[in-house]
């Protein structure tokens, strides 16, 4: 299945596929018009009291509840352990504990239906202390005064079940378009049958709509049962919404490519083919300018330099009004480059991160993060973000309100999906003793 590939980081781990159903599916008709402007997303009624932010000691009690039950409509446990319960509908059971150490801070989060302006009372063993909802902003934590900054309230975001329990669901993308309203994608897995280790099933590309990011309406397929792997989605100039996904038209080839769908305002589009290489292309990002340009950056097998074996690239395409731009190379390198994201500034130049698996000095290669501009249809240098021994990747890139542009990036440890070797004296097995290994001091890796 699809979810199966995406922590591989092999071009074989690509000739996986699901199988396809048979099943046929009606296609989605005209969608009308959400009626009425868009409003805006109701406040959070979520809050999130966390005790033990100071005095860390272990076997200190903080069961309690809430006074007025009729104020709660759930609650949840963060960070709780095997001893610790919450008893609905308004108590919990929470005890500090060390581990590793240390005694971390334990919470509950509460989900109120009374109004905002209504006092909460919280009941404890150490005694009772209230808070005003309206009172709590967002971002700004409030300390009861009696535990001398021991005990938060914070307001939180409370998830919301968006797309069901009909399918699995997966890598959803989520735009909020020029007129107000949001859209929502992803990718909704279904098996259909099981014969013994036989499968089969297949998973869509679905999508809604709302008016506040809140609530969901028109849940649709746009395409029939097969093999999907990941969706996009960007407002263009005219206000034409594009679903962007990669599926594998031929089973078992391996071969991804990026198909399209655009939404006119009444009506999906036939399906559009965005890529057309024999090699996979998948690992799609995509964003918009201020002028509705769309820069739809991949990752793609490409042959390498001078006609050897395939290896990753990262690439590019521009939306400028009603045509397509031809396929850009970003990465020119020759090394294997993995998992774009792009972000534009106010000017209109788009920003592409990435990360490379190259040879930097004399160590071994790792994953390091890069970065590069395109700009009036011109590329920028290739600028180095991280590069350390460490395994840097899965890059993301976003531009501030001053036009400053953020890259953030997973970091792993030395050695990250090396082949280390293995080595067995007793049994006289010595398997490609230290395999490429790094082993440097501390003083080394800064």
């Amino acid at each position: 299945m699809v979810a199966a590939m995406s922590s591989i980081r092999s071009p074989l781990s690509f000739l996986a596929a699901a199988a396809v159903a048979a099943l046929l599916w009606t296609r989605p008709g005209p969608l009308p018009r959400l009626a009425g402007a868009p409003v805006a997303a109701p406040a959070s009624s979520g809050f999130m009291i966390t005790f033990g932010l100071k005095a860390k000691t272990h076997g200190r009690a903080w069961s309690g509840g809430v006074r007025n039950p009729a104020q709660v409509r759930s609650i949840q446990g963060w960070h709780l352990g095997e001893e610790d319960s919450i008893v609905p509908p308004d108590r919990w059971n929470i005890t500090l504990a060390a581990v590793g150490g240390d005694v971390a801070a334990k919470a509950v989060i509460l989900d109120l239906v009374s109004p905002e302006d209504q006092p909460v009372t919280i009941f404890a063993r150490v005694g009772d202390f209230s808070f005003v909802p309206a009172e709590i902003q967002q971002g700004k934590p409030y300390l009861p005064e009696p535990f001398r900054g021991d005990v938060s309230i914070q307001r939180v975001p409370l998830p919301q079940v968006a797309a069901g329990r009909e399918f699995e669901d997966d890598d959803p993308a989520l735009l909020r378009a020029r007129n107000g309203e949001y859209w929502l994608a992803w990718v909704a897995y279904k098996t259909l049958r099981r014969d013994g280790y036989q499968v089969t099933g297949g998973d869509r590309i679905m999508v809604a709509r709302g008016r506040d990011g809140w609530r969901w309406f028109e849940k649709i397929p746009l395409t029939q049962p097969g093999d999907h792997f990941r969706v996009a989605l960007g407002e263009d100039g005219r206000g034409r919404i594009w679903c962007i996904y990669g599926a594998q038209k031929k089973p078992e080839t391996g071969n991804f490519d990026l198909y399209a769908k655009v939404f006119d305002g009444e009506n999906w589009s036939a399906e559009q083919r965005l890529t057309s290489s024999p090699l996979p292309d998948m690992f799609h990002r995509v964003a918009s300018d201020r002028n509705g340009n769309l820069y739809l950056v991949w990752m793609g097998f490409r042959p390498g330099p001078s006609g050897g074996p395939a290896q990753s690239e990262i690439l590019m395409r521009v939306l400028s009004g009603d045509r397509w731009g031809d396929e850009i190379n970003l990465s020119q390198s020759a090394e294997n480059d993995w998992e774009p994201a792009v972000a534009t500034d106010r000017s209109g130049s788009a920003w592409i991160a990435w990360d490379s698996y190259r040879v930097s000095g004399a160590g071994p290669a790792t994953y390091d993060v890069l970065l590069r501009s395109y700009s009036q249809g011109k590329l920028g240098p290739v600028e180095t973000v991280s590069a350390t021994p460490y395994a840097e990747m899965r890059a993301d890139v976003a531009v501030d309100a001053q036009d400053r542009v953020w890259v953030t990036w997973e970091e792993g440890g030395l050695n990250w999906g090396k082949d280390t070797g293995y080595e067995n004296p007793k049994h006289r097995i010595f398997l490609r003793p230290g395999g490429s290994r790094t082993d440097l001091p501390p003083s080394d890796l800064s």
